[in-house]
């Protein structure tokens, strides 16, 4: 098994066992968590809690058990369950994650989410995975804006209906660093056919942002993002390598776009993102709040080459 490091997880907090401080503070930050109590239609205790800080899944030992809490100073910022080495070697998984309710919506989440899966793809793993609740759309928003991608549905005998999701560790997202070649290579391994080099040269020089996805040092996917920069942006060139798709990158490729336009725009500004969908990637852009065309009060989108 891969070890943990906790000294190693984070470069701003402190990262100890949970069983190295005082019960009392853990729950309290626990407990403070409002919305989830709420959602799952329970009440904190403090037994549900210690059952939370001991219980591991069939086939696991005590040894991949890890209850951690971050502080910042003497603060307590986060707890955090996680079980190494599941469901298999080369993944860890979350089983909760809390950050204190008083410091919600600052981003010390995704901060140490981040630094988490760094730390996690250094020592060797591969993956992180972890389930919320079906319609729990916090934590949904959560953690698909920190690249974790639904792989399945199931039912918890006490949770009800829950969304497993990974986050693979390998998967980098490059921005402005898409040559023409390696766009020509990607728009090729789809099957499209490609225009001259120059062009794409041209294109990519009047493009907004271009994203690149990596497995490693391996390209596996790119969008553009075209479009006025103040009304409207438009999604072009979206292509995943065969053999990747349907495993999530395509949607970390959107992630990178859609935060790239709310960085980009006042903050009291509505913009349009759009495109043209394949008839296979309909469901996709369903998923992700795309609206289809025609529709009650809009026609079908059109197109017209021009030689």
């Amino acid at each position: 098994m891969i070890q943990i490091i906790l000294e190693d997880l984070s470069k701003k907090y402190r990262v100890v066992s949970a069983s190295e401080i005082d019960f009392e503070k853990i729950y309290s930050l626990y407990s403070s968590n409002k919305s989830y109590f709420d959602y799952f239609e329970m009440t904190p205790s403090k037994e549900h809690l210690l059952r939370d800080m001991t219980m591991l899944p069939d086939g696991c030992s005590k040894d991949q058990k890890h209850f951690l809490a971050f502080f910042d100073g003497d603060r307590l910022t986060a707890i955090m369950d996680i079980i190494s080495g599941y469901p298999n070697k080369q993944t860890c998984y979350i089983g909760l994650f809390m950050v204190s309710a008083e410091l919600h919506g600052r981003g010390i989440g995704t901060g140490i989410i981040s630094e988490l899966c760094g730390s996690l793809g250094r020592f060797g793993y591969e993956a992180v995975r972890l389930a919320y609740g079906k319609h729990y759309t916090a934590a949904k928003s959560f953690w698909n804006k920190n690249g974790f991608i639904p792989v399945r549905e199931a039912v918890h005998e006490e949770y009800g209906e829950v969304v497993v999701a990974e986050r693979r560790l390998n998967m980098t997202v490059t921005t402005n660093e898409l040559s023409a070649e390696l766009f020509l290579q990607l728009y090729t391994s789809v099957g499209w056919e490609p225009p001259g080099i120059e062009q794409i040269r041209t294109a990519l020089k009047n493009t907004i942002s271009t994203f690149t996805a990596y497995d490693n040092d391996k390209a596996i996917g790119m969008v553009r993002l075209i479009g006025d920069g103040g009304m409207s942006f438009y999604i072009k060139d979206f292509a995943v390598v065969p053999e990747y798709q349907s495993k999530g990158v395509g949607t970390v490729l959107l992630n990178a776009l859609e935060g790239y336009i709310r960085k980009h725009i006042s903050p009291d500004w509505a913009v349009s993102l759009e495109l043209i969908s394949s008839k296979e990637a309909v469901g996709f852009y369903r998923k992700h709040g795309f609206e289809e065309r025609p529709c009650d009060w809009d026609g079908p989108g059109m197109f017209k080459m021009i030689r």
